[in-house]
């Protein structure tokens, strides 16, 4: 059995009083809520419901969280609009990803921090230092236990998330790195920096296979799309290059021009 809850229930929970609907498929209900203050002077709400639904739970402090049950069977509801503001410090944040499942989410900001946090609750995991300076760049491997993040200390760094270490390091660039793009599962990756150039590394030797692109501008952004009519077969095989073939790369400048790979990786 799966439940159904008002998609703005969390909105709801803050007014006065109101009412919410819930429905399990097998009865359609209302949970019918009023806020008062406890002895504490503290913001408490009481629930009523019917048809069998019950509130067994809820985060009172942030509501992002209710847990609902009928017949037997608990439900956990997460609200759609979170804001999760306790992760980073000062600074503004200049990145985050999920994880391929959606469990884990990784930020990084100007504070120099690289945090891993539970998506649902945004409950920190790992604190993952190593960086100098300001990070602008995270990314999780397709696995979701591994993470990458670049900044201004012109590093590539490769963490654990289940460890919370680094494992590797990729250097090579000179100036900020700004972005980072996967390859298949991420045995190769490309990296754009300030310095104008846009990379392909090997991961597992940590080395660079070659500069895809050199310009003489700092590139802001780059993207990789699959092109089948193009080939790689003018270029040498190389034994560090997985899945490779008929990728483009485009990039952005800070020239205002969108330039790509002079032939597919």
């Amino acid at each position: 059995m799966t439940m159904r809850l008002q998609h703005d229930w969390n909105a709801a929970l803050r007014e006065q009083k109101s009412e919410i609907w819930v429905n399990s498929g097998q009865a359609y209900g209302t949970i019918h809520c009023s806020a008062r203050s406890d002895a504490n002077g503290k913001r408490v709400v009481d629930f009523d419901a019917n048809e069998g639904f019950k509130v067994e739970a809820y985060d009172q402090e942030h509501l992002r969280w209710m847990q609902i049950s009928h017949n037997g069977q608990t439900q956990t509801f997460y609200s759609q609009n979170q804001v999760l503001n306790a992760i980073h410090g000062k600074g503004p944040v200049n990145c985050v990803d999920l994880s391929p499942l959606g469990e884990l989410g990784v930020s990084c900001g100007n504070d120099g921090n690289l945090k891993v946090w539970e998506a649902a609750s945004g409950n920190i995991m790992r604190n993952l230092v190593g960086h100098i300076g300001d990070l602008y760049t995270c990314q999780f491997f397709p696995s979701g236990k591994v993470v990458i993040s670049g900044g201004s200390d012109m590093r590539l760094k490769i963490w654990s998330v289940e460890e919370g270490t680094c494992a590797a390091e990729l250097k090579g660039h000179r100036a900020r790195i700004l972005g980072t793009r996967m390859i298949g599962r991420g045995r190769n990756l490309i990296s754009h920096s300030l310095d104008g150039t846009v990379k392909l590394w090997e991961t597992g030797s940590q080395s660079v296979v070659r500069n895809l692109l050199e310009l003489n501008q700092p590139i802001n952004d780059a993207s990789i799309v699959s092109c089948s009519s193009l080939s790689s077969a003018s270029i040498p095989p190389n034994p560090l290059e997985f899945g490779t073939d008929g990728q483009l790369v485009l990039v952005a400048s800070e020239d205002k021009k969108i330039s790509r790979s002079r032939y597919a990786i």
